[in-house]
């Protein structure tokens, strides 16, 4: 179910939002996350499936804008015209078959950049391995949206892929970012370092299978912090030009 909490100052700079959805923590052990029925009727991604669908079953512009739209709206957020504009012409463009996809090393130099910028805890750093994790476990509730690939290159329109498409769609690939960045806000199994992560790795697969961790408060705050004091610092110029520049770096065309 989507709930919505508004953050004054974290995603505001990131993204130019006024809020965000929270996710149910999304974690390593999908194997063991029962499927729903439907994909269609899971309510938090219902929406953004079935508009993930349209685009795949050839729905143009009007489709790839809905999706867009709906990729927001996920978060409950709301953002730049020209914003959407971008990852829309871009995700059209991808359909197409006339640009390539966005890497998942894109995304990790997203996340990554904007923990320099804020000067953020070293565990919000990410890289490619938890970029894979967490589309594994978003493609169980978005298979048409998440890992898909282009529907050219499916066999049939009602395809899922049984696996991860290495390269994301423009759309999925912003999809991706920003539930990256929740996931460091707020899940404590993405609020790890490298070091931690990697220990945790071997614990996990030699010991521990399914064990998870709980939840720690400290770590949501230190980020908070950490973005207050640095926005003051920072023009307005500054601020609105984050989301372009995450966007320059998925590669995703003005």
């Amino acid at each position: 179910m989507r709930r919505t909490l508004l953050y004054s100052v974290p995603i505001i700079a990131v993204f130019s939002l006024i809020g965000a959805a929270v996710f149910n923590s999304l974690d390593v052990h999908t194997s063991a996350t029962p499927l729903p029925a439907s994909y269609d009727d899971n309510v938090a991604f219902s929406q953004l499936n079935i508009k993930a669908r349209a685009v795949n079953e050839g729905g143009g512009s009007t489709a790839v804008n809905d999706l867009v739209n709906e990729l927001f709206a996920t978060f409950s957020t709301t953002v730049a015209t020209d914003v959407k504009t971008r990852i829309a012409n871009s995700e059209l463009l991808y359909q197409a078959n006339q640009r390539g996809g966005v890497t998942e090393t894109a995304v990790v130099q997203v996340v990554n950049g904007l923990k320099v910028k804020f000067n953020t805890p070293e565990f919000s750093k990410t890289d490619v391995y938890e970029v894979r994790k967490l589309r594994q476990a978003l493609q169980l509730l978005a298979p048409q949206f998440v890992g898909h690939g282009r529907q050219s290159d499916q066999s049939s329109v009602g395809d899922v892929n049984s696996t991860i498409v290495p390269e994301m769609s423009p759309a999925e690939a912003v999809f991706v970012a920003l539930a990256m960045m929740h996931q460091k806000k707020s899940n404590p199994n993405y609020q790890l370092t490298q070091a931690e992560r990697a220990a945790m790795w071997a614990d996990l697969h030699l010991t521990k299978i399914g064990q998870t961790l709980d939840d720690d408060p400290a770590k949501t705050e230190q980020i908070n912090e950490a973005i207050a004091d640095k926005i003051p610092t920072m023009s307005s110029a500054e601020l609105l030009a984050i989301p372009h520049r995450a966007l320059d770096i998925l590669g995703i065309e003005n």
